[in-house]
């Protein structure tokens, strides 16, 4: 998944009124204000800058299932689909975000898929991130264990419950992915 930019933080403090509902922007305050910056931008700010250099940046293209008539997997039009991809001018690709329905693929077909990616995008010279996302929490580390094989230039994962975690449980889930 694409990197979140800083431009996606937004000062919920008021600015100047708008003549109309229309998409013109504010006007200009005349003298700076004081800071309206949020403590979570800051943060967020201070978390970019200091990304290791190969991190995965730019436009990242999504990876989408062909699925036939059946509902199964249409693997020929998938691998269309990924050199297609590839070949569009995106700085990387990834998988099995919640577009790829990652929470409906058997885990032979995770697999088939992650493989299917990882040689298209090595072929293009494309660095891929594969979701590992799984409700199930062990499943998630075990396609971990496996991805990782591929040497994707990133994973992407969802919290396995359906509930808010806490900030321990959450902890302990993102550490036991660092052990695997």
């Amino acid at each position: 998944m694409p990197l979140p930019t800083t431009s996606r933080c937004r000062s919920t403090a008021p600015t100047a009124a708008r003549s109309s509902a229309s998409s013109r922007p504010p006007l200009r305050r005349t003298k700076r204000a004081a800071s309206t910056r949020s403590p979570v931008c800051a943060e967020l700010d201070d978390h970019l800058t200091n990304l290791p250099a190969h991190a995965p940046h730019g436009v990242w293209g999504a990876v989408m299932l062909a699925i036939d008539d059946r509902g199964a997997i249409d693997w020929k039009a998938t691998e269309e689909t990924i050199a297609r991809l590839c070949a569009s001018g995106v700085d990387g690709i990834y998988s099995n975000g919640t577009a790829c329905e990652f929470h409906c693929q058997t885990e032979p077909e995770f697999d088939r898929l992650c493989a299917l990616v990882a040689a298209i995008a090595g072929r293009a010279r494309l660095p891929f991130q594969i979701g590992i996302s799984q409700s199930n929490p062990r499943v998630a580390r075990e396609r971990l264990m496996r991805v990782s094989a591929l040497r994707p230039a990133a994973v992407q994962f969802t919290l396995p419950d359906w509930w808010p975690p806490s900030d321990g449980e959450v902890m302990r889930f993102v550490g036991g992915l660092c052990e695997t």
